[in-house]
């Protein structure tokens, strides 16, 4: 393009700065609007603030109600702790009544072992009865037969006496049997008497039965009144066991709800925690900011301290390096050693090895001298072998017939010990007849001895079969009253342990609804506290920007005041050619010109690219500047001998002027707002 269509003919601007000039009263606009963004950003911060320690107001508010609820915890604690004392005293209760349940279960079970045993007494006594009644049927056919006897004796004497008078030839005979009629008359008296000796204790013995019938028919009904209190013991034993149940489930209800009370403690404390995290994360990462410039600055002395070390290492491998090199000398010196040490070794190992070999030889030459004399001695052996089985033969001989001297020996012997034992058998067998003639003399009074201590045992048993039962009864009045007690206190703490449970639930609602309320209001404090670092992270990108835009600025400056200089050193040599001083007049206001055009159109600059293309226009119009401002000075030497009159340059409009200060002012307060900030 020519440099007429790109600069003005009457001011010498070109219209590219122009277009610049809008670009940055655009960007400047923009600024504004991130200026009042950013006004509204703080006002934003205080509000959050005071929302902050609103919250903070709110969470002290929140650890006074959780330590009073702690504390009213505590409080319900004791009273659990009370209560449990209280069921531990009832369990004790419980524990005692259980005993004495044991200890009349040992009674009743005493009083069964005895009744046992009287059982069985009475079953030996009534094997007993039953012998002696056989007994008794075997005299009484003895009797009878001895009966028959005497009548017939009777019969044989009436019949001799008929015959006596045929003649008395007889009466020698007669009178014999006279005496054998006397003597068997005496034995039938002992008879009869013996007879009704056992009569008698044939109806004690009925009279000793019915009497241990009765007994019999008391101990079942003893055993019916037993098993009916076994059955009643067993009853007090199953409401033991549902009172302990309940005691268990009553307990295990206790524990359920101190673990609840447990855990929405610990979920309380959890809350809490979490919240302390939240200020501690946030306090960390101010320090955290704060820490990381000194940390990287230790870590460039730690590097530079692992320099020096990998220095110091380097030179101690040097070293190593060398004494190894030393040593790897010192090894073949000595692996040179060794090997002459192992030819001196092999040498020597060939030498054993002929040494062996020549003692090998020398072994087989004796094995087989000695293998020879082993053959001889065992022909000699075989040789031996027939008299030694004759020698064997006359053994057996002597033997045998010494074998059969000693057996005729001891058959003497053995027939000798028999006929002694035969005898003592015998004497035994007598000692043993005379001994249970003795104990059938003794039966009847160990009978009645037996059935004396049996009916003292049964009164005795009586007795405290009664004692028992009316012990019982008072147990089973105490008992009842007790049990009754018990119902009474397990109502109470199931009243109370219902009026904990809704109490305990009215806590955990209202716990969880505080719960849901402080996980909202943390929900809306991460969100807004999330807000507020992007915001602030935001705010330090755009700090950067402005900071790297101000120091660009600062060096475009120093750039445009070099121009400036060289300008002027220009326009001092024309004014030396022109010698006039229009021109000078005009250069200094297209000078200042220049200085107000790229001072405001490198305020406004944010971005890389224009930054670049602003400062390449920059620098074209500077030089377009500084040819239009030689081609009239040229002109003007050769119009000097003309002596045309020269056209002043308009001044820039005071608008541009005054926009452009005001974008300076606004930017200068942006910054330090920032600044202050920070």
């Amino acid at each position: 393009m020519d440099p007429d269509e790109t600069v003005c003919k009457y001011c010498g601007v070109s219209y590219l700065i122009h277009h610049e000039f809008k670009l940055m009263e655009e960007k400047v606009k923009a600024m504004e609007a991130e200026v009042e963004f950013y006004r509204g950003s703080v006002e934003r911060e205080k509000t959050l603030l005071v929302d902050l320690q609103t919250l903070n107001m709110r969470l002290e508010q929140y650890k006074a109600t959780s330590e009073q609820q702690s504390e009213s915890l505590k409080v319900v604690g004791m009273e659990l702790a009370g209560k449990q004392t209280e069921l531990e005293t009832v369990i004790g209760d419980v524990s005692i009544i259980g005993n004495k349940l044991k200890e009349a279960e040992h009674q009743s079970q005493m009083f069964k072992s005895k009744y046992q045993e009287q059982i069985s007494a009475l079953k030996k006594a009534l094997g007993f009865l039953q012998l002696m009644k056989k007994e008794l049927t075997r005299v009484k056919g003895v009797v009878s037969e001895f009966s028959d006897i005497q009548r017939g004796f009777s019969t044989e004497l009436m019949n001799r006496s008929r015959g006596a008078h045929a003649g008395m030839k007889n009466s020698f005979e007669i009178t014999t049997l006279h005496e054998s009629l006397g003597t068997s008359q005496t034995q039938i008296t002992c008879l009869r008497e013996q007879v009704r000796d056992l009569q008698s204790v044939a109806a004690a013995a009925e009279l000793k039965d019915q009497q241990l019938q009765t007994l019999v028919h008391g101990e079942s009904q003893l055993q019916n009144k037993c098993h009916e209190m076994q059955k009643q013991t067993l009853d007090l034993n199953n409401q033991l066991k549902t009172l302990q149940l309940r005691l268990q489930k009553g307990t295990s209800e206790v524990e359920h709800y101190k673990q609840l009370f447990m855990s929405k403690s610990n979920e309380n404390e959890d809350n809490l925690s979490r919240l302390r995290r939240h200020e501690n994360e946030r306090k960390e990462a101010e320090s955290r900011r704060c820490e990381e410039l000194r940390v990287k600055e230790e870590e460039w002395l730690a590097c530079n301290q692992k320099c020096k070390y990998l220095q110091e290492q380097l030179s101690d491998k040097e070293r190593k390096e060398e004494e190894i090199s030393r040593r790897n000398s010192r090894s073949e010196n000595e692996n040179e050693t060794l090997k002459t040490a192992l030819k001196q070794a092999e040498e020597e190992i060939s030498t054993l090895k002929q040494e062996r070999e020549l003692t090998i030889l020398s072994h087989q030459s004796t094995i087989e001298q000695l293998r020879e004399n082993f053959r001889q001695e065992m022909v000699e052996g075989d040789s031996w072998g027939s008299k030694v089985n004759e020698e064997l033969s006359k053994e057996q001989v002597q033997l045998s017939l010494g074998l059969q001297e000693a057996e005729q020996r001891l058959r003497e012997e053995a027939r000798m010990e028999l006929d002694i034992e035969r005898e003592k058998f015998q004497e035994l067998i007598q000692k043993y007849q005379k001994e249970h003639e003795e104990l059938q003399k003794k039966v009847p009074f160990l009978i009645h001895t037996a059935t004396m201590e049996l009916k003292e045992e049964m009164s005795s048993l009586e007795k405290t079969l009664e004692g028992a039962q009316m012990s019982l009864t008072e147990k089973e009045n105490r008992k009842d009253q007790e049990i009754e007690s018990l119902k009474k206190l397990v109502f109470k703490f199931e009243s109370q342990l219902r009026h904990e449970q809704n109490s305990v639930d009215a806590l955990t609602a209202e716990l969880r609804h505080n719960k849901q309320q402080k996980s909202q209001k943390l929900i809306e404090i991460t969100k807004e506290l999330d807000q507020l670092t992007q915001e602030s992270y935001q705010l330090h990108e755009e700090n950067s920007l402005l900071q790297e835009t101000v120091r660009r600025e600062c060096e475009e400056r120093f750039e445009l005041t070099e121009a400036l200089s060289q300008a002027r050193e220009q326009l001092l040599a024309l004014k030396r050619l022109s010698g006039g001083l229009k021109i000078s007049q005009r250069s200094l206001s297209q000078t200042n010109l220049v200085l107000s055009s790229p001072s405001a159109s490198s305020q406004g600059q944010k971005g890389m690219s224009t930054q670049s293309s602003g400062i390449e226009t920059k620098c074209g119009g500077l030089t377009r500047l500084a040819g239009s401002a030689e081609t009239p000075s040229s002109t003007r030497l050769r119009s000097s001998g003309n002596g045309l009159p020269s056209v002043p340059l308009p001044h820039p409009p005071r608008e541009r002027a005054s926009s452009m200060s005001e974008a300076r002012h606004r930017i200068a307060a942006a910054i330090r707002k920032k600044e202050n900030k920070m």
